[in-house]
């Protein structure tokens, strides 16, 4: 019997669906899109409107958060007058050159080596070594696919949607050793640093990292790459926590990303979607435990007031 409720039920609701504005339907289309490819990733069920996680609310943020704000820090060339405007200038990275077609990157101009990147994506990167031999076509075609690609849509990170797709180069950052310089990533909630992630590349070109908290104490949170040690706290440890705590005092979450050049610190990004929200750290209450420190409020009333009054992405949303 209860099977049979069941399906009248279901049966039920596709038709009221069917009957729904364009703007409804919409909007379960974004949310059943983010249901399954959660599901699908983290091998469980999305608590959506009544989040928990880590990961939890960042599906949240994704579908029901949009502001000018949110786009500003996602340009990696607009997001420069935000850290700025914070007094901290000196730890911007310098831009040799801003573009918007690949045909004009004056290869033969720039000091080696440097990074190619895009303004309005992620894992856009192209680096160019001292004494490489460039193939100037192939750059510019990949350029040409990034430029063409909607992180925003595709990711469903509301965000990048609007960014201007603009091309940047700056110097590439190398240590004294000649090696990358690690990364640490610091998470701020509501105005305070409550732990960062430290990244090492590996010889495999593997990223091994570990979590610590703000006294340089390790978590025993895991990943697929982890570093079998950390090293002692960077003497720009400190700094790097204070700088990320000016950048995120406005945001109830945000993660800034640092690069440790020797003694030297310089702000990479700030990222307003870690992971996509798809955590997949170990043990399990990770990300119960990441997401005990993000204090989202009303989630459930601010959802349904974004499903009733707006479409997702919208007016901003390029297809």
């Amino acid at each position: 019997m209860h099977a049979f409720s069941q399906k009248i039920k279901e049966r039920l609701l596709s038709f009221l669906w069917t009957m729904a504005p364009e703007r409804l339907k919409d909007w379960k289309r974004q949310i059943d899109a983010v249901r399954l490819r959660y599901r699908t990733r983290l091998n469980r069920e999305l608590n959506l409107f009544r989040p928990v996680r880590f990961s939890e609310k960042m599906q949240w943020r994704k579908l029901f958060i949009e502001s000018a704000l949110f786009t500003q820090l996602s340009d990696k060339i607009s997001v420069r007058h935000y850290i700025a405007s914070r007094g901290l200038s000196s730890l911007l990275i310098p831009q040799l050159w801003i573009g918007e077609d690949p045909k004009d990157i004056p290869f033969d101009e720039l000091p080696r080596p440097y990074i190619i990147k895009s303004s309005h994506g992620f894992g856009h990167t192209v680096i160019v070594a001292q004494d490489q031999i460039v193939d100037r076509n192939q750059v510019i075609n990949k350029v040409r696919k990034w430029l063409a690609h909607c992180h925003g849509t595709v990711a469903r990170e509301p965000g990048y949607l609007d960014v201007p797709r603009r091309i940047v180069i700056e110097p590439l950052l190398v240590s004294s050793t000649g090696q990358p310089p690690p990364e640490l990533k610091v998470f701020v909630f509501d105005g305070t640093a409550r732990y960062a992630q430290y990244v090492e590349l590996g010889l495999d070109r593997n990223q091994l990292f570990g979590f610590v908290d703000r006294n340089w104490q390790r978590y025993s949170w895991r990943g697929r790459y982890n570093l079998s040690s950390l090293p002692e706290k960077p003497l720009c440890f400190d700094l790097a926590l204070a700088a990320a705590e000016k950048l995120g005092a406005e945001l109830d979450h945000c993660r800034v990303d640092f690069y440790l050049v020797d003694e030297c610190v310089y702000i990479g990004e700030i990222t307003l979607y870690s992971y996509s929200g798809m955590v997949t750290l170990q043990p399990d209450d990770t990300d119960l435990v990441m997401g005990s420190y993000w204090n989202i409020r009303w989630p459930r009333t601010r959802a349904w007031l974004a499903i009733a009054t707006r479409r997702w992405g919208q007016p901003h949303r390029r297809m």
